[in-house]
């Protein structure tokens, strides 16, 4: 649309935790500075990816809401990545709380993340919109004359496969493992689509 501007920022290099760590700062950042110039009576919509991007609302005088994709810290925690007691843990949890109930609304994707964050803010304030793919538009492709099954001689086998982000937080090791269990029976393919933090650990495991 016309009326929509893309304003850009720092490319996203997922290529280490250093180079998230730095890439997620420089965007927290730069948008400061875009939304103090030009977007200063403007609501803000708040993803949760970088997980820095929350810290802006703190600074900002824009009213806001947030969309919760991940949750931090609890996603270090849960990954060992991350203390309980440690120092930066307590604070950002603390900061949670001061955040979300400062947000107009809070959006996430399902009820198991509703109901953690109603450890940091009330239930009411939250609102579950299942993000999930419109499939009315997708069209079944012949079996016999699929380029991909051709392409990868997956013609006349069982495909089990997983196409999407190999995040730190997705446990897609567990496919090779069951890949590796079940590797005794010829006709069944195993296929991995996607990238992220464990393709490296992927590509060992296998």
């Amino acid at each position: 649309d016309s009326n929509v501007t893309w304003e850009k920022t720092i490319k996203y290099n997922m290529k280490n935790s250093i180079t998230r760590l730095y890439t997620w700062i420089v965007f927290t950042i730069q948008t400061l500075f875009i939304v103090n110039l030009k977007y200063r009576k403007a609501h803000l919509f708040i993803i949760t990816n970088p997980p820095t991007s929350v810290f802006l609302t703190l600074i900002l005088p824009n009213k806001f809401s947030i969309l919760v994709f991940d949750l931090y810290p609890d996603s270090f925690y849960e990954y060992g990545m991350m203390s309980k007691n440690s120092i930066i843990y307590k604070i950002w949890a603390k900061l949670n709380k001061r955040i979300f109930m400062n947000a107009e609304r809070i959006y996430t994707l399902g009820e198991s993340m509703a109901n953690r964050l109603s450890n940091y803010v009330e239930q009411s304030k939250i609102e579950v919109v299942e993000l999930w793919t419109d499939s009315s538009f997708l069209v079944n492709t012949d079996t016999q004359n699929n380029w991909f099954k051709e392409k990868f001689s997956l013609n006349d086998k069982f495909v089990v496969m997983y196409s999407g982000n190999m995040g730190i937080t997705h446990p897609v090791e567990l496919i090779v493992e069951l890949a590796q269990a079940l590797s005794d029976i010829d006709d069944i393919y195993f296929v991995l689509i996607g990238g992220g933090h464990k393709y490296s650990i992927l590509e060992k495991k296998i």
